[in-house]
């Protein structure tokens, strides 16, 4: 488990709140309460948090962070949003790329054509830019019809970057017909692989007369 809090990113095992089947010892994180109440065998349990490390951006403020991770080769791969820290301000938005051969211990990536800012190049940041802020990058390797689709960046103003590896991203289309808010979420339904599933804030399902609804059709291939 990830998550970005200030200016780290800290690595947690175990969950606030986890589900377990009497003959499984497989902890479900963020397991639907519907199907908890409907499903026999299964207790639920306060469980504690063990922190594993804790992985610093060298010149970026990542409060916001959003961070994505995706297996390579030779270990794994996370992208995650963060802003240009210079003269103490927060003042250019970078999408910055981080390894690790074991998914625990991270250092920033080394990328070969990196995003220059004030005529310097900043060594981690992918040379993206698909406006506003981006919030998940999704790992599609299964159903990507080329390579250079397999990872799908979604921005907040509905735009989508795509890229083989996280470092290379091309403009791949619209993901909605209107801009959402991050933070957004996306993976495919377990249950039925053609199907994509989005979360999102309630204020971005939020209809003029105050109703909520669902989000609007994805326009993914």
């Amino acid at each position: 488990m990830v998550l970005g809090l200030l200016n780290e990113l800290l690595l947690l095992s175990g969950a606030a709140v986890a589900a377990q089947t009497n003959t499984s010892s497989t902890a479900l994180l963020f397991f639907d309460d519907h199907h908890l109440a409907s499903s026999a065998g299964l207790s639920t349990r306060v469980g504690t948090a063990h922190l594993l490390a804790i992985y610093r951006d060298p010149t970026a403020f990542v409060g916001w962070g959003y961070p994505s991770v995706w297996s390579t080769p030779s270990g794994y791969r996370c992208i995650y949003q963060g802003w240009h820290l210079r003269s103490g301000k927060e003042d250019t938005k970078l999408a910055l790329v981080a390894d690790s051969a074991d998914g625990v211990h991270w250092q920033p990536a080394q990328l070969k054509d990196p995003k220059v800012v004030d005529g310097a190049p900043v060594p981690n940041a992918a040379n993206v830019d698909g406006g506003g802020e981006f919030s998940v990058v999704y790992d599609d390797e299964k159903h990507a019809k080329t390579p250079a689709e397999r990872l799908k960046m979604l921005w907040g103003n509905a735009t989508i970057s795509s890229s083989a590896d996280g470092e290379q991203w091309h403009a791949f289309g619209r993901w909605t017909s209107t801009a959402i808010d991050p933070g957004i979420s996306l993976y495919r339904n377990p249950l039925d692989e053609e199907e994509l599933v989005v979360t999102s804030r309630p204020q971005a399902l939020r209809h003029s007369d105050g109703t909520y609804g669902p989000v609007q059709k994805l326009l993914i291939p």
